[in-house]
């Protein structure tokens, strides 16, 4: 899902679920489908359908990466552009853990091979055989 959206450093988005989930069994997350520890909302548009412990409950854990997006929107003109500035930005944002957090967001993109932002996998092209050029390797052959 973070990879249909057009999120900024789409691993670290990912690392951020890991590790705000507790690898996806906190009970915000299996009781509220919340990946982010996203809080109640007041001031913007979210996709939130309720409110259970001052966190936001979602339908499902889709809603969830979509509610995250559309917060990361609102906030895009701070949000900064460089993967480091970025770091920077949730250390502040998440001060109550410092710069530990950041800390654990590149551990999790390194431990889970994430460091490419690039979601495409390579593909390999194979030259296609006509069946004149296997007939053509069967004759050499003998």
């Amino acid at each position: 899902m973070v990879w249909a959206l057009p999120f900024k450093h789409k691993d670290i988005v990912i690392a951020q679920a890991i590790l705000e989930t507790g690898w996806f069994k906190s009970k915000n997350y299996q009781v509220n489908n919340n990946l982010f520890g996203m809080k109640q909302v007041f001031s913007r548009a979210t996709t939130a359908d309720t409110t259970i412990n001052g966190y936001s409950h979602y339908p499902n854990w889709r809603m969830s990466v979509i509610d995250y997006y559309v917060k990361q929107s609102v906030r895009e003109n701070i949000i900064p552009t460089t993967r480091e500035q970025y770091f920077h930005y949730l250390d502040k944002v998440y001060s109550e853990v410092g710069s530990g957090y950041s800390s654990q967001l590149k551990s999790i993109i390194k431990r889970l091979g994430l460091e490419n932002d690039d979601p495409k996998p390579k593909v390999v092209h194979h030259k296609k055989t006509t069946h004149k050029q296997i007939k053509n390797k069967k004759h050499k052959k003998k």
